[in-house]
């Protein structure tokens, strides 16, 4: 399996976490971080952290363990504990917009020692009402990126209560988030 096609296994995979995750009303709250499991791949495994304690893992399972079960190609998997994800959140009802939601992605250049999670976490907090959600779906390291940085592609999701928005709406909420995550943590938009 190609470097781009398991990318995006774990990138699915960490979406289907973070849907369960959601269930919790805590979303906001679980953090990914880069960490080491005896039973994963060195450097492709990340710790779900809640409340600065350790609940669970997710990344590629160790070549050894995947010749040991007979797998082919790279396995991703997770593990969570249960303790974490019993307490179920009961929404409350809320009128839905009539208005249209609008995407805009951008790319980013961050170290890479930065948790991308930290990226789209700064994302949402950057003051903006408009940025309704924000979503990781691409990460890149390589030819055209620098040493020791990563390419963070995210998607911004964009919505109004009150008004249709407008494309100048859309600019100034994107380049808030922009402006935003440089002031933060240092992260470049890329060329």
């Amino acid at each position: 399996m190609g470097s781009d096609q398991h990318n995006r296994r774990l990138f699915d995979l960490k979406g289907d976490v973070e849907a369960v995750l959601e269930l919790t009303g805590k979303l906001n709250d679980f953090r990914f971080v880069s960490a080491s499991h005896p039973a994963m791949h060195p450097g492709q495994t990340a710790a779900i952290e809640f409340d600065g304690k350790v609940v669970g893992h997710i990344g590629t399972l160790h070549p050894e363990l995947e010749r040991e079960f007979g797998l082919n190609g790279r396995t991703v998997v997770f593990e969570l504990e249960w303790q974490a994800i019993d307490a179920r959140f009961i929404p409350e009802a809320a009128g839905l917009s009539k208005f249209p939601a609008n995407r805009r992605d951008i790319a980013v250049i961050a170290d890479e020692s930065l948790a991308s999670g930290d990226v789209v976490a700064a994302c949402l907090q950057s003051g903006n009402a408009l940025i309704k959600d924000a979503q990781l779906f691409d990460l890149y390291t390589g030819k055209g990126v620098e040493d020791g940085k990563k390419s963070l592609a995210i998607a911004l999701i964009l919505q109004s209560s009150e008004r249709t928005l407008e494309e100048a709406d859309i600019n100034d909420a994107v380049s808030g988030v922009v402006h935003h995550l440089s002031d933060k943590l240092g992260v470049i938009l890329r060329d």
